[in-house]
């Protein structure tokens, strides 16, 4: 029986705030996640991905956009997705 690997990966992205004269960095969302595997990280095996996302009040409403790195994708906060076949997948988290 082969394993499942996960290689994580999240994407930052820079949302700036409105221009005023207080000298103050622009609002930064920086996505991150955890995730726990079941079946022993055997595939099949459901991943559960946990959003914990660094979003600033200023940046307004976020979306957020996973990439299973196996041809799926989600737009939840905090999905969970089946791997069926056993490999490597990289997955990605995008917030803007």
């Amino acid at each position: 029986m082969k394993q499942l690997y996960i290689a994580i990966t999240t994407l930052l992205f820079i949302a700036g705030c409105k221009k005023d004269d207080f000298p103050v960095p622009p609002a930064s969302t920086v996505a991150k996640f955890t995730y726990t595997i079941n079946n022993d990280g055997f595939a099949p095996a459901t991943v559960f991905f946990t959003n914990v996302s660094i979003v600033p009040a200023e940046v307004g409403t976020v979306s957020y956009l996973w990439n299973f790195g196996d041809t799926t994708t989600s737009t939840d906060e905090s999905p969970s997705h089946v791997y069926n076949n056993p490999g490597s997948y990289t997955v990605t988290l995008t917030a803007s």
